[in-house]
């Protein structure tokens, strides 16, 4: 089910509202009897063809309002038909435009539109020369199955929708840690080079690793390891600058992508965190934990392959160098005081 507002449910939308008008037109125009009506209805036919040749195109005003012509046709046919089954397949199609709406409109628009379906129904009843309380009981039996209708379907929506983006997350974000997994990572890049394309952007990565996590595992057990990423994770989403996004890449390893940032300016946001994390190491009864970090900055246009590479060198280079601290791509870029040394992890 496309997600509410999206390209792909506009353009489904215009298709079905061509369809639509061009129905509701065409039996309009079975029963025109003015040539105003003959005109209308054509001039309807021409809209709903319209939507059709143009729907990934159609403004989100357009659709509102080519649910009009197609309901005075509906309306139209329904009151004026000569035959009880002509009344009941205008009824029919009522229920459908209101399926239509409610599927693939938000739920404030689908009872608008409806409250404009009911005053196109009455209206057409009056100028049918129908009685007040004719209109009234109709207007009545109408009201109730649409709105009842329409409830079940703005429910329905409401639930699916909720299902999918809990899907959604569940398929991109690090159930233990809340920060995206490898899936969601992609997903940010695509949406990068969907954005950037062939300029690319400038990006800062900074991969963090806990120092000795196995000897948290293996001393404290594996529920105490999987708090101290738990709280990691939490920390990262908490410290990273503004557009940074932090993702979990497996075991103790986390990545942070600092878009728009330099080498210098990454180096700057892993010391940061790097920090945060031997300030916080040891409370709530943790046991005190470091990280270390690695940095490397450049130009993201189609992979990050090579960037993460040097990265990982970095990082690799701050374990070789003792652990609690940041190394870049080029050389050292920070290293820890003697008071923020962790000896027990």
């Amino acid at each position: 089910m496309p997600a509410l507002g999206s390209r792909r449910a506009r353009t489904i939308d215009a298709r079905i509202s061509g369809v639509m008008a061009i129905v509701g037109s065409g039996m309009a125009l079975t029963m025109a009897g003015s040539p105003f009506v003959h005109v209308f209805a054509s001039s309807c036919v021409v809209m709903g063809a319209a939507l059709l040749l143009f729907a990934r195109h159609v403004p989100a005003w357009l659709l509102s309002a080519a649910i009009v012509p197609g309901a005075v046709g509906i309306a139209n046919y329904a009151v004026n038909g000569a035959h009880a089954a002509t009344a009941a397949s205008g009824s029919i199609l009522f229920v459908q435009l209101v399926l239509q709406i409610g599927l693939l409109r938000s739920r404030r628009e689908t009872w608008v539109q409806l409250g404009v379906l009911l005053a196109v129904h009455a209206g057409v009843l009056a100028l049918a020369g129908a009685a007040p309380a004719v209109v009234g009981q109709s207007l009545g039996t109408v009201g109730l199955t649409l709105a009842l209708v329409a409830l079940a379907v703005t429910w329905l929506r409401a639930r699916v929708d909720g299902l999918l983006e809990e899907l959604r997350r569940q398929a991109t974000v690090d159930p233990l840690t809340g920060v995206l997994n490898r899936n969601g990572l992609a997903q940010v890049g695509q949406g990068w080079r969907a954005e950037h394309g062939a300029a690319g952007r400038d990006v800062a990565l900074v991969l963090v690793d806990v120092d000795h996590f196995k000897r948290v595992n293996d001393t404290a057990g594996h529920q105490v390891g999987d708090e101290v990423l738990r709280r990691l994770g939490a920390l990262l989403l908490r410290e990273v600058p503004a557009g940074a996004v932090v993702a979990r890449l497996g075991g103790e390893e986390f990545l942070v992508v600092v878009p728009g940032v330099d080498l210098a300016g990454g180096a700057a946001v892993a010391e940061a965190l790097r920090r945060a994390v031997a300030a916080v190491g040891g409370r709530d009864g943790l046991p005190r934990f470091t990280v270390s970090a690695g940095v490397a900055a450049g130009r993201v246009v189609d992979d990050v392959d090579e960037l993460y590479r040097r990265a990982d060198e970095a990082l690799y280079r701050a374990k070789r160098n003792g652990r609690d601290r940041v190394e870049t791509a080029s050389g050292p870029a920070a290293a820890p005081g003697p008071a923020l040394l962790a000896p027990s992890s």
